[in-house]
């Protein structure tokens, strides 16, 4: 069986501060969906439902970006994020 990959998404309400905070500790992360798909261009003019009612998707599109989880992370690399997720909540 082949692996899977994974994500891994933090929702902060400073999320700029805890990506500096992460990277400080050696933590890479992106930007999980900056733009909800309902507002891309390519989905432009096509049928769908009301995207006013998405609030809780419009709520939470800048406080969530993406922490490493990938298949051929090492122990090490796993708990170097470990490390910075629960300092950063322990702040």
């Amino acid at each position: 069986a082949g692996a899977v990959a994974n994500l891994a998404v933090a929702c902060c309400d400073e999320r700029d501060a805890f990506r500096i905070f992460v990277k400080g500790h050696g933590v890479d992360t992106e930007i999980h969906y900056p733009v909800l798909d309902s507002d891309q261009v390519g989905w432009a003019g096509l049928p769908m439902k009301r995207t006013e009612d998405l609030v809780v998707s419009r709520a939470s599109v800048n406080r969530l970006c993406t922490v490493p989880c990938y298949p051929d992370m090492t122990y090490d690399e796993v708990g170097q994020v470990c490390l910075a997720l629960a300092q950063w909540e322990a702040m």
